[in-house]
């Protein structure tokens, strides 16, 4: 059994649900972080099959393991706001089942947050994979510096489109008191709206190491969610932005040009894919969420458009798809680059 500080200093919060084989590989990861004292907090949303057996075995070997298992399914967002609401170690970050940690994550997030008291959190580069280990995205990459940012400038970078995964976050526990956390109303962006509150009231630290692996889901993007699922959500973040007080008008009027184009891109992307997949139900809602909340009739038209062309037409949808494809396989060449600096972590869990 590993010998550990016994005052932990930072909270790995893993909600998990019947995916007993990916959360072994997420405790793991968390539990084999070096120089730093850990608490892997895991949290069963009533999973009754082998996740307990899983985390007994694991617990032979990582004595920071505490596990909870609720008496009844509670929703997966109740078992999220459960286990970040116990928190209470000095830092915390949030790992879902499906995710992993990458060495030497923890060690640097602390070390640089007890070098800068002022900063609230410490964002590392999160690179997402897909069902083949592919990587097909680091966000943080494409950040202008590494270092310290001061309100509201990384601000600018998350309502651009550069939203860091929060599996490569480490918090401070007492942003939690000082903010809340999350907003439930936000639906399927209450992470984006967190971040992009807490980053225009406290500095943040950024580094470009690489520091968390995010599964992407073919779900994620082929439109089986309904747009009442997110598109509510970004409304209301767009309505809140207008609320926030810690920065100057200007600022406001540019996070909020900038916040609406990354909802406007996001829905007409969305829209084509679900196109691609024969959703039609989705792509016309996403053509009139265009037209009647964001005032783009160009690509609202364009977008219903293709809709009706390839409902109709099983030879449009397949040159729709063909090109679609195409542009597709071009921008994951264009990140090839990713695949060769990091691929190879990838394969260390």
């Amino acid at each position: 059994m590993e010998n550990k500080p016994s005052i932990p200093q930072i909270t790995t919060v893993i909600p998990t649900y019947k995916r007993p084989s990916k959360l072994k590989r997420a405790i793991v990861s968390a539990a084999q972080q070096l120089g730093i004292s850990t608490k892997v907090a895991v949290f069963d949303n009533h999973s009754l099959d082998e996740t307990e057996d899983v985390v007994n075995e694991l617990q032979k070997t990582y004595s920071q393991i505490i596990y909870h298992c609720h008496p009844e399914n509670i929703g997966a967002l109740g078992n999220f706001i459960h286990g970040v609401g116990t928190v209470d170690t000095p830092f915390f970050s949030i790992l879902s089942d499906d995710d992993y940690l990458l060495p030497d994550f923890y060690r640097r997030a602390i070390d640089d947050l007890n070098d800068h008291p002022e900063a609230m959190f410490w964002v590392g580069l999160g690179l997402h994979f897909d069902e083949s280990k592919n990587i097909i995205d680091a966000r943080v990459q494409r950040w202008p510096k590494e270092g310290i940012y001061t309100p509201p400038e990384a601000a600018y970078c998350i309502a651009g489109g550069l939203l860091p995964v929060w599996t490569s976050i480490v918090f401070r526990r007492e942003i939690l008191d000082d903010t809340g956390f999350i907003d439930t109303s936000m639906l399927g962006v209450m992470d984006y709206e967190f971040l992009l509150r807490i980053s225009l009231r406290y500095p943040l630290i950024l580094r470009k190491h690489p520091s968390a692996a995010f599964f992407i889901s073919q779900d994620t993007y082929s439109g089986s969610q309904p747009l009442s699922s997110f598109w509510p959500g970004w409304k209301k973040m767009f309505k809140k932005l207008e609320c926030y007080s810690e920065t100057s008008k200007i600022h406001h009027d540019n996070l909020s040009r900038m916040l609406r184009h990354s909802g406007e891109r996001m829905l007409f992307r969305r829209g084509v894919n679900a196109i691609v997949h024969r959703r039609y139900d989705f792509a016309k809602d996403a053509s009139t969420a265009l037209k009647e909340d964001c005032g783009k009739l160009l690509t609202s038209s364009m977008l219903s458009a293709a809709t009706i062309i390839c409902e109709h037409s099983n030879f449009a949808h397949k040159i729709f798809s063909f090109i679609y494809r195409n542009l597709e396989k071009r921008l994951i060449n264009s990140r090839r680059h990713l695949q060769d600096d990091f691929g190879h972590l990838l394969d260390k869990l």
